[in-house]
């Protein structure tokens, strides 16, 4: 394909230009090129499933061993490992309050006072009624499964407490901080 292009000031015809030639066609993409760019373009989300799976497998598998054991470097280990992610939960419960409060804010702040009362009055109503489920839902299931009571255990056993050490206090400083 040639394209000729006219020359305002002169009003004569400047050279053909050959348009193809700086255009390649398009080659056609793979089905392993289509899923590696897919999974270049969500790296995270690709890292957090491949450690999600590798955790859970790594629970699977070390799980008897660690249920089994009567060593006390076991717990501690445990206790170890758990510390991280109680903290994780600890931080994600610190901030849920404040985020849902501040998007309330900011979608009350972006409609009318007519339908913001009506809004306000049926997420109170809404917020009131889930409460009441929940409680009720709680003290009936605590009744049914009476959490702490272990039929099994022996009451008169006494068990030597673990010895505490500095990063066993430290780590508590983190904890409840």
């Amino acid at each position: 394909m040639s394209v000729v292009i006219r020359n305002a000031e002169v009003g004569k015809d400047r050279d053909a230009v050959d348009v193809e030639a700086n255009f390649e066609e398009p080659q056609p993409t793979s089905r392993v090129s289509k899923i590696r760019n897919a999974l270049l373009a969500n790296v995270q989300l690709v890292a957090i499933v491949v450690s999600v799976i590798l955790g859970f497998l790594i629970g699977i598998l070390i799980h008897d061993a660690v249920q089994e054991s009567t060593d006390p470097s076991t717990e501690k280990v445990i206790m170890y490992i758990k510390f991280p992610g109680e903290l994780f939960l600890r931080m994600l419960r610190m901030i849920i309050i404040p985020l849902t409060v501040s998007s309330i804010v900011v979608a009350l702040g972006e409609i009318d006072t007519c339908s913001a009362g009506k809004l306000g009055k049926r997420t109170f109503l809404y917020y009131l009624m889930t409460t009441v489920v929940a409680t009720v839902l709680g003290l009936v299931l605590v009744k049914v499964i009476k959490p702490g009571e272990d039929s099994n255990s022996e009451t008169n056993v006494e068990s030597e407490p673990s010895p505490i050490t500095a990063f066993d206090s430290f780590l508590d400083v983190l904890r409840y901080f």
